[in-house]
């Protein structure tokens, strides 16, 4: 491990009740660390430097690992200010959608299993709008969570035959419109 305090500081915030009531994995993902995964993905698709090119050869998981190597190595990657923001938006969604945020909505109710396109279109989009919302916003991010699955720039580009790497770059770009208020 390059640096034991960012593991740490990552395994810490895999910890968060707010943010393991959201995800609601199954205890075979979470003896995986897939709850890290979630969150360097988080960290990974929210930078100032992923663009349209940064996935142009290299799979998802190469790209994971070369940002978390580039954390690191950062001087600059501000971790108090990072999991202030991830605290505040996990707990916005704790109390707006629980287990369902990452869920597909039908209309009437959230049902399924957790989708990695939900999850990249709403911490996305909230992280780089988190300075807007407040407590005063649950009902609303509640609302847009269940219509963000009627959105036809949002349905889309989700589901099968939906390659991660194309998939990634819309969901970013939607929800950081989406979530704008």
């Amino acid at each position: 491990m390059l640096d034991k305090s960012l593991y740490k500081w990552l395994e810490d915030l895999a910890e968060n009740e707010n943010f393991k009531n959201c995800i609601s994995l199954s205890e075979r993902l979470r003896q995986e660390r897939y709850d890290l995964e979630l969150i360097l993905k988080y960290f990974a698709l929210s930078s100032p430097t992923f663009g349209q090119t940064s996935l142009n050869k290299k799979e998802v998981n190469e790209y994971l690992t070369d940002y978390l190597i580039k954390l690191c190595n950062s001087i600059t990657f501000d971790r108090v200010l990072e999991q202030e923001k991830f605290a505040k938006m996990f707990l916005l969604l704790d109390q707006a959608t629980n287990e369902d945020t990452f869920t597909k909505y039908d209309e009437t109710r959230f049902k399924g299993k957790f989708l990695d396109s939900a999850y990249e279109a709403i911490t996305t989009g909230l992280r780089e709008n988190i300075d807007d919302y407040s407590a005063q916003d649950i009902e609303l991010l509640k609302t847009k969570i269940q219509e963000m699955w009627s959105e036809s720039d949002f349905i889309s580009n989700i589901g099968t035959g939906s390659r991660a790497r194309t998939r990634m770059h819309k969901m970013i770009e939607f929800g950081k419109k989406y979530f704008k208020k």
